[in-house]
């Protein structure tokens, strides 16, 4: 099996068992508190089920039950719970020092329907290409937020655009051209 992109982003590794994965809690996928950043747990997870179903994820959540700190070693857990025809259903327990740390529920599959479209409309923001960088109140970026890159769309100091209907807007860029896989999105 090859190695990911964001296998490698991650720091993830398969063990002699499949189901088993090892992801290295390190600075670089913490935020400012030297825990794992919730996204890089999901990311992790939803690669270990893409890898395992050979299906791209379409649906995932994870519920946080307790921080792992820099120097542990989560170590990912993950079932298949069924698989048809188009979706595959899992879950991926992450434990740290034989505690349960976060459980994670993805659907991932594909099917095609007769109908295509785009229903979401983007809000209408400049391109990235000549913005500032996103100003990060925290004393503390080093780790993931360093490794990211973030452009701010508007003068606001935090660098979101806050539309009317709710939605912010900030331009995020993976390292190295990662593309947008669903665990890059993560």
């Amino acid at each position: 099996m090859s190695v990911s992109e964001m296998q490698t982003f991650l720091g993830l590794s398969s063990t002699d068992d499949p189901n088993v994965w090892h992801l290295p809690v390190t600075r670089a996928i913490c935020g400012g508190r030297d825990s794992i950043y919730g996204g890089c747990a999901l990311a992790a997870a939803i690669e270990v089920i893409e890898l395992l179903t050979g299906r791209p994820a379409v649906w995932a959540t994870c519920q946080f039950l307790r921080p792992a700190h820099i120097g542990q070693t989560v170590e990912l857990h993950a079932q298949i719970s069924a698989s048809g025809r188009a979706v595959s259903h899992a879950r991926v327990i992450g434990f740290a020092q034989g505690k349960e740390v976060f459980a994670c529920l993805i659907s991932a599959g594909k099917r095609d329907f007769p109908a295509e479209g785009i229903w979401a409309k983007m809000p209408d923001v400049p391109g990235p290409e000549g913005l500032p960088a996103r100003y990060i109140r925290s004393a503390n970026r080093g780790g993931l937020r360093g490794r990211i890159e973030e452009r701010a769309v508007t003068e606001d100091p935090t660098g979101i655009m806050r539309c009317p209907d709710g939605r912010a807007a900030v331009w995020i860029t993976m390292p190295g051209g990662i593309a947008a896989t669903a665990s890059a999105l993560a």
